[in-house]
């Protein structure tokens, strides 16, 4: 059963990051997992999303320094139901796959960008090769 806090900071996650210019940048990992660092020192958050298998269903885990971690997840369905057991349930389900996706949409843009300034990288290399000679 989610919590209104549950539905509250991932809808605020969800809104800084789906904003033009959000100030929320993930990073990703090399198998997949999603993460974010808020604060500095013992203030410190690590945000992580991912995909977790058994169930399969979006996790966003948070971790302090001194507090430990706590997650909020994707409700399951009610039983034998592609329903979920609440309104609440079906929100916060909505709104952290929609955060999955923002921030893999976030992440795929920044990799296009990594691509054009490389290629412009190259071009600006391979003249200044040119002109020299």
């Amino acid at each position: 059963m989610s919590t209104f806090r549950d539905i509250y900071i991932i809808k605020w996650l969800l809104q800084n990051t789906e904003r033009l210019g959000g100030n929320i940048i993930w990073q990703r990992k090399e198998h997949g997992m999603h993460f974010a660092d808020f604060n500095d020192g013992k203030n410190r958050v690590r945000i992580e999303i991912g995909l977790a298998i058994r169930p399969p269903r979006v996790y966003v885990k948070f971790t302090s320094l001194g507090l430990g971690e706590v997650q909020a997840q994707e409700p399951l369905h009610a039983l034998f139901s592609k329903k979920y057991e609440s309104k609440d349930d079906e929100e916060l389900a909505n709104a952290i796959k929609r955060l999955l996706a923002v921030i893999a949409d976030q992440h795929a843009q920044r990799l296009l960008k990594e691509i054009d300034n490389e290629e412009e990288r190259k071009q600006a290399i391979y003249q200044r090769l040119l002109d020299g000679v």
